[in-house]
């Protein structure tokens, strides 16, 4: 699969202080904003041409692999974004928008977390409270 996509999308997260983080296989990956994690899936679309048999394929040039970039996880389907290769637009060229998303999608999950925690705080402190007053304390 070709990476110059991935390394320049990396590269510009890592001029704006973002942390990439490579795993393995390589077509998964993901991007640290702050302390959330953003996942991202680069995979090559499916053909849905009929195979050429082999002995056609002689000096026919190979078309060039479409590819698939997802932001999100498949768990949480509702935040999942996508880009991909088409006959107008390579991937490549939608590079700029794709980066700023995953600023935005890894900010939008910090401050999602960062409320859910402190929603979770104010439940514990009211049970702590009502737990209190049932032991006759104040």
């Amino acid at each position: 699969m070709p990476r110059g996509p991935i390394v320049t999308m990396i590269l510009a997260v890592d001029h704006i202080r973002g942390v990439t983080t490579l795993t393995s296989p390589p077509a998964e990956t993901g991007v640290l904003v702050g302390q959330q994690n953003v996942p991202l899936t680069i995979e090559p679309m499916t053909n849905r041409r009929k195979p050429v048999p082999p002995g056609l394929r002689a000096g026919r040039k190979s078309p060039r692999q479409k590819l698939r970039l997802t932001i999100g996880s498949r768990e949480f389907s509702s935040n999942v974004k996508s880009w991909e290769d088409s006959v107008d637009t390579k991937l490549e060229k939608q590079l700029a928008e794709i980066t700023v998303e995953l600023l935005v999608s890894g900010e939008t999950s910090y401050r999602a977390n960062a409320l859910a925690g402190h929603e979770w705080w104010l439940q514990r402190r009211l049970s702590l409270k009502r737990k209190s007053v049932a032991q006759g304390g104040v």
